[in-house]
C-alpha cells in the first residue's frame, strides 16, 4: 500500500505568531520572504511507523515543488518520502486538462485535513486515479483535523492507529 500525506495544516501549521512549546521553525526564502512553522505533535514519529508498514510514503501537497522542497529540507522531512507530487503535478489534473490516471495506484490512503467534498482532495484522488462518489473516495481517506498549532495535538496518533486497523483488516482497495 502506498500511504500519500498532506503538507500544509496536516504535518505542519504556519504561523505569523508561535506562542508554542513544539517544534518551531523559522524558514527563509531569500528577498526578505520568511515563513514559520510549527511541525504537528508526532510527525516524525507516525511517518517512521507508517513508512516501516507500506511499501511507499509519498507527499502530495497543493504548495509549489520549491517551497516544498526548502520546508522539507528545513524541517529533515526529506528522508521519510519516496516521492513528492506538488501544485505542479496537480493543476493539470485541477483544471481538467490532466489525465485522470496521471499516476494510477491500486491500493492507496491519503491522510488529509480536508473531506472528500473538497475539490482539493477530488482533484488530488483524480491524479493517483480514484474517481467516483464521495462513498467511493472515502475508503482512500485518513481524515484528521486541520492542524492550528496546538501543543496537545494527538490527530497524527489516531491516524496511525486508523491505518494500521485498515491495513489488518483489508479495508482499501
Amino acid at each position: 500500500m502506498i500511504i500519500v500525506f498532506d503538507f500544509d495544516e496536516t504535518l505542519v501549521f504556519n504561523s505569523y505568531n508561535p506562542r508554542s512549546a513544539l517544534e518551531v521553525f523559522s524558514v527563509s526564502y531569500g528577498g526578505g520572504l520568511t515563513e514559520t512553522f510549527i511541525l504537528r505533535p508526532y510527525t516524525r514519529r507516525v511517518l517512521s511507523a507508517v513508512r516501516r508498514i507500506c511499501k511507499g510514503l509519498f507527499l502530495g501537497t497543493c504548495s509549489t515543488r520549491a517551497r516544498t522542497n526548502r520546508l522539507l529540507e528545513v524541517l529533515g522531512l526529506e528522508k521519510h518520502f519516496d516521492r513528492v507530487f506538488t501544485r505542479e503535478n496537480f493543476d493539470p489534473v485541477f483544471r481538467g486538462s490532466g489525465d485522470a490516471t496521471s499516476f494510477p495506484l491500486d491500493d492507496f490512503l491519503m491522510v488529509d485535513d480536508r473531506d472528500t467534498s473538497s475539490p482539493l482532495i477530488q482533484a488530488k484522488m483524480k491524479f493517483f486515479g480514484v474517481e467516483g462518489s464521495q462513498d467511493q473516495l472515502v475508503k482512500h481517506l485518513v481524515s484528521v483535523p486541520k492542524f492550528d498549532g496546538s501543543d496537545g495535538d494527538r490527530a497524527l496518533l489516531l491516524a496511525l492507529d486508523d491505518i494500521q486497523s485498515r491495513l489488518a483488516h483489508g479495508h482499501v482497495s
